[in-house]
């Protein structure tokens, strides 16, 4: 396999799903260990023979050299780029969805993906109390202060965001705010009728 094949096929398994793969430790891992064997080789090229800086290298070793360095970071890129993708959209799904990753994509974040949606969520929602206002709201005004959703499933009581409670069972029909209504149909729990 050459190098940075492994890197190319992290970014395009994102590229190709609809949300978020499962995280690829594998993928990343192997990845790490090129770059490792690359920043290996590229020492060992500008170290060997008792060499003490770069300058000392004949043409042949530091063409190596450059090619060793753009290996390393070729791969470095790579694993910024999936990392980079995967936390926007992570970020991107607490506006959509609301404060609670979805259990159906909760199992496809990794550790380290888990613990941004948290924390991201914290910011938001203290930025959301400072303001005085939920940015993560329809901006159109809605035509009615009330919404009927249908449960999608038993899920027992479920907290609603401006208090009190709703239990959600397979088939039942509610009348609620329509922000409450919006959060329930963000978070998959139930569909607007």
């Amino acid at each position: 396999m050459s190098f940075g094949q492994k890197g190319r096929e992290l970014l395009q398994e994102l590229q190709r799903s609809d949300w978020l793969p499962p995280y690829n430790d594998d993928g990343v891992r192997e990845v790490l260990q090129e770059c490792g064997a690359a920043w290996d080789e590229l020492y060992v090229e500008l170290f060997a023979e008792g060499r003490r800086s770069p300058q000392d290298l004949p043409d042949a070793a530091r063409a190596a050299a450059v090619c060793l360095a753009a290996r390393l970071r070729r791969g470095k890129r790579a694993l910024l780029l999936y990392h980079q993708a995967r936390a926007a959209k992570v970020r991107r799904l607490r506006w959509e969805a609301g404060p609670a990753v979805p259990a159906p994509l909760a199992p496809l974040l990794g550790g380290g993906e888990a613990a941004l949606a948290a924390g991201y969520d914290r910011l938001l929602t203290a930025y959301f109390r400072a303001a005085g206002l939920d940015l993560a709201a329809d901006p159109a005004p809605p035509r009615e202060l009330h919404a009927e959703v249908r449960a999608l499933g038993d899920h027992g009581a479920v907290a609603l965001e401006h208090g009190g409670e709703v239990r959600l069972e397979r088939g039942a029909t509610h009348l609620l705010r329509r922000e409450d209504a919006d959060a329930l149909v963000r978070r998959g729990l139930a569909e607007q009728l």
